[in-house]
């Protein structure tokens, strides 16, 4: 059972993009019950080896930085992978792949992609984005993935965006998480029924789904919308300062529309920004993953050697 708080939503399904989070397979039903979208999942290309860089920032205040640099998230030092383009996936496909990162459901996607103009023309009703590439545990929002709304101007002509944020309520010992941040692969499941046979099944507590939509008139579509006020940075540029002797700071340009849309449903969700994506995640999941192929191996090598030790012992009784 799950009580659904509603703020924003429209009463006819809107024929422009949704962009939302990404943390759950539950609450991707809703919107295609109500607004019956195409869902448009990112494609990138593989995650390259990290280079460790000199230019690296740490988070927090540096002397003579400026209170405008405290609004920018941590940064990361995980390489970034370029946009591929974006896949059209059915509710069904999107929910198996909740938890996984781009590069394992790459190859059943990339043959299909598509530009966000095309997805627009094509589309007859409203699509659904999701810039963060895959889930997290609903307690931050996950750094876009990059190239998301490259080469688009803000405010945005022709076209409203609505900004879309599912909050899941913190889990408890009475109630599991109905976020799922990785899938339970030592089930001989598909995913996600794993997670939800274990987590949103079992307790008859009535689960609270907060939906908030801000509404295109003060979006990124409005004609009032300044990039500048909302980032509380320059529009065009932002500075990261250096960690050294003479505080010079080097110009970077960013993705205005990624992150005034990041900004916005930061607000809208009330939650935090965080400097990790999915290459962040993916590299932590293949180190979880090695450790514990590490620890098979181990438990493996010493049951054997204990095993050679016995058999030894019983040749020389």
């Amino acid at each position: 059972m799950v009580d659904i708080q509603v703020r924003g939503f429209p009463q006819s399904p809107p024929p422009e993009p949704l962009i939302r989070e990404w943390t759950a397979h539950s609450s991707l039903a809703l919107p295609r019950h109500r607004f019956n979208p195409v869902f448009l999942l990112p494609v990138y290309a593989a995650v390259m080896p990290s280079i460790a860089s000199d230019n690296q920032t740490t988070p927090g205040r540096s002397t003579g930085t400026g209170s405008a640099s405290l609004s920018l998230p941590p940064t990361s030092s995980a390489p970034r992978s370029p946009l591929l383009g974006y896949a059209p996936v059915s509710l069904l496909t999107l929910t198996t792949f909740t938890g996984y990162t781009p590069s394992i459901y790459k190859s059943r996607a990339e043959s299909r992609l598509i530009t966000l103009d095309q997805a627009r023309q094509a589309a007859a009703g409203p699509i659904c984005i999701l810039p963060e590439a895959t889930t997290s545990n609903g307690r931050g929002l996950l750094r876009f993935g990059e190239g998301f709304g490259g080469g688009l101007d803000v405010p945005v002509r022709g076209w409203k965006v609505w900004v879309v944020y599912f909050k899941h309520p913190p889990p408890s010992p009475h109630q599991p998480s109905a976020t799922l941040s990785s899938p339970l692969t030592s089930w001989p499941l598909p995913n996600p029924l794993p997670h939800l046979l274990t987590s949103l099944l079992p307790t008859l507590i009535p689960r609270t789904l907060a939906i908030k939509i801000l509404h295109p008139d003060s979006s990124l579509s409005s004609g009032d919308f300044v990039p500048s006020i909302t980032l509380g940075l320059d529009a065009t540029k932002y500075a990261v300062a250096e960690s050294t002797s003479t505080n010079n700071a080097v110009v970077q340009p960013i993705n205005v529309f990624s992150e005034c849309v990041a900004v916005l449903m930061r607000d809208l969700g009330r939650t935090k920004r965080l400097g990790l994506g999915w290459e962040d995640k993916e590299g932590f999941l293949g180190y979880v993953e090695e450790r514990r192929q590490g620890s098979a191996r181990k438990k493996k090598a010493t049951k054997t050697s204990t095993n050679a030790k016995l058999r030894s012992g019983g040749r020389r009784n």
